[in-house]
């Protein structure tokens, strides 16, 4: 592996995409069963009929440009220390949305997860994985007094720029995904 790539994809910050990639899909996935299980209730099922119908109207004038603005300016704040907590919010309540529309339009949670999955969300999350991960490195660092700076200066820009076109790819799909139907 050449050197400027093997200080930055060290096995450290390789576990930490990999657990917060699987955390994250683990938070959508419980949270949309929880909001599924709250629209059995008259309340819950009108609820989740507003977010299809509201869903439904966003499509109609969504861009790559529109969904890359949206979902970075949901998740940028992540990379500084400790981000990564405040950002399973955001996680919670796209869990949530999901669990709502999955109920609207008839399918499981997950069934509605996995679709929504593939390919958009597994790109998509990547991309939030790839983030956080660097907020939870850079927490790591500091908490054990090794030198954040030197991360900082050589490795975590690299994060930011492979986040960014992650991202804008996955907003790009995503809309032309849209287009199609």
């Amino acid at each position: 592996m050449p050197k400027w790539l093997s200080g930055w994809l060290s096995r450290g910050f390789i576990c930490a995409v990999i657990i917060v990639f699987v955390m994250i899909y683990a938070t959508m996935y419980f949270s949309s069963v929880q909001a599924y299980n709250n629209s059995f209730s008259p309340a819950g099922a009108a609820e989740a009929n507003q977010t299809s119908q509201n869903v439904q109207q966003i499509r109609q004038t969504v861009t790559g440009l529109s969904i890359f603005a949206h979902n970075f300016e949901a998740s940028i704040w992540v990379i500084i220390p400790l981000g990564f907590i405040g950002f399973f919010v955001v996680i919670w309540n796209t869990g949530q949305t999901i669990g709502r529309l999955a109920f609207a339009t008839g399918y499981s949670p997950l069934a509605y997860l996995e679709g929504i999955s593939v390919p958009v969300g597994l790109i998509e999350m990547s991309a939030y994985a790839i983030l956080a991960a660097e907020s939870l490195y850079l927490t790591y660092l500091w908490f054990t007094g090794k030198d954040v700076k030197e991360r900082l200066l050589h490795d975590s820009w690299k994060s930011i720029i492979l986040y960014v076109a992650v991202l804008l790819a996955a907003a790009y799909l995503e809309a032309a995904l849209i287009a199609c139907k």
